[in-house]
């Protein structure tokens, strides 16, 4: 912003007093990281067409944030997992269905897998979970230290593999979440039923629905998850 005046002998700058608001609000963009040129187009506008472009130029800057937040998450489940992973989140079993709204990962039933299927024991198949919460980045694994991670039997009657019930890390109450701890649930029953013919195909698609959970308690939606290849 052009000053008032300049001092000779010091280079000081000197502002009227009415420049102060123009300054603050300079300031506060800046603070934004708004380019100088963007500010200097700001500054040549009227009041409300400068208030416009300042709602375009955050909306533009909201969408590309949160494009980079989506790679960002996806090149830590894919990269390459450092190692001695810290301890991942203890998995246990029950039986009766969550009684709060719930983010599901949708079941796809596969007929043909019935007649193949083998049995899974609750200790086998919470290995197959607890495997794939250790291969999670380890930020991740921290941010699930106060998740609760279930492994049902109820995956039919949801029509899911999987379900997470809890709140947006470091946000708001989500999918019916708030003032329970947050849980992700993992359903044998489902999983095993459609692909506990192989073993591998089993044990990929286990993964697949940890991430997706995991993915939903980092605050990202179907939509997001789906983004993300989970």
């Amino acid at each position: 912003m052009r000053p008032a005046r300049v001092d000779a002998d010091s280079g000081y700058r000197y502002y009227e007093a009415a420049q102060l608001e123009r300054a603050r609000l300079v300031a506060a963009l800046r603070q934004l990281q708004v380019p100088l040129a963007e500010i200097t187009a700001i500054l040549e506008l009227e009041p409300a067409d400068a208030a416009a472009r300042i709602d375009r130029y955050w909306a533009a800057a909201e969408v590309e944030h949160t494009a980079r937040r989506e790679l960002g998450v996806r090149i830590t489940f894919t990269r390459a997992l450092p190692s001695p992973q810290p301890a991942a989140p203890t998995v246990t079993s029950r039986s009766r269905s969550p009684d709060r709204p719930a983010c599901v990962s949708y079941a796809r039933h596969d007929h043909r897998a019935m007649s193949k299927r083998r049995h899974y024991s609750e200790q086998e198949f919470e290995a197959l979970v607890s495997s794939a919460l250790d291969e999670l980045p380890s930020e991740f694994q921290r941010a699930l230290e106060h998740v609760a991670v279930v492994v049902s039997d109820r995956g039919a009657e949801n029509h899911a593999y999987g379900m997470y019930v809890g709140s947006r890390r470091g946000g708001s109450a989500y999918f019916g979440g708030g003032g329970m701890p947050d849980e992700i649930l993992i359903f044998r029953d489902t999983l095993v039923r459609d692909f506990g013919d192989d073993p591998n195909r089993l044990r990929a698609h286990v993964t697949q629905t940890v991430r997706h959970e995991v993915g939903h308690h980092l605050g990202f939606d179907e939509a997001g998850v789906r983004k993300l290849g989970l």
